[in-house]
């Protein structure tokens, strides 16, 4: 058996063993490189995705989404005997939380139903999950003052009007007032915005249609007097 020798001059013996501890000399470096270099590039995946799904996080929750509301309340024979009526409200972002409705106590007014149809779109934005900025639209002015401006002063006069008379609907104000306030604590803000009833806005009239459905359903003005 012919074996090429080194210039140092091995014998068969000496370049058998030398070639296999050569062989197991960079088999074993090799591999242990390797494997280093291999965990390190997993080490390196999974930080990679941990810092990616952290920055994605981050980047949702400084994400501001916007989300429209429409609100509507009606009352037939407003103030007047026998009167009955209802609420509604339209989701544009998502029909299926649609909703109309009425009370089947206490007194049935214009006002009172607009002021509920507002509490039932809050009642959905508190449901929704994140940080978010509800636009809630509503055809009453009395509503929206109230809400905003008038609020304040009555407060200040310990919910007595600029007359001394109590504030009428303000058990529902408040309750409303509080929401909005709890909203906040969860990232989400409140904007209510006038819409000129009975116009060209789509989904203030679906709003108005369901707040006139929750009327038909209403009952009361069977034996309801006021």
């Amino acid at each position: 058996m012919v074996c090429m020798r080194r210039v140092c001059g091995e014998t068969n013996e000496q370049c058998f063993f030398s070639r296999h501890l050569a062989s197991f000399y960079h088999s074993f470096v090799g591999g242990f490189f390797v494997s280093v270099f291999s965990l390190f590039v997993e080490h390196i995946r999974l930080f990679s995705s941990s810092f990616l799904l952290l920055l994605k996080q981050r980047v949702s929750e400084n994400d501001m989404r916007t989300f429209e509301i429409y609100t509507d309340g009606c009352a037939r024979n407003n103030g007047r005997y026998g009167a009955y009526g209802g609420w509604g409200v339209v989701c544009p972002f998502n029909r299926s939380l649609d909703c109309y409705g009425f009370y089947n106590t206490g007194q049935q007014t214009n006002n009172r139903y607009e002021l509920k149809a507002i509490k039932e779109a809050l009642k959905i934005a508190r449901n929704m999950r994140g940080r978010a900025h509800f636009n809630i639209f509503a055809d009453s002015k009395y509503a929206i003052n109230a809400l905003t401006v008038w609020i304040h002063s009555w407060e200040e006069r310990g919910w007595l009007t600029c007359k001394g008379t109590p504030v009428k609907n303000m058990e529902l104000i408040q309750s409303i007032d509080d929401m909005i306030d709890e909203l906040g604590h969860y990232g989400k803000t409140v904007e209510l915005i006038y819409v000129k009833a009975h116009g060209s806005n789509v989904f203030n009239n679906e709003a108005d249609g369901l707040a006139k459905r929750g009327a038909e359903e209403n009952n009361i003005h069977e034996s309801y007097y006021y």
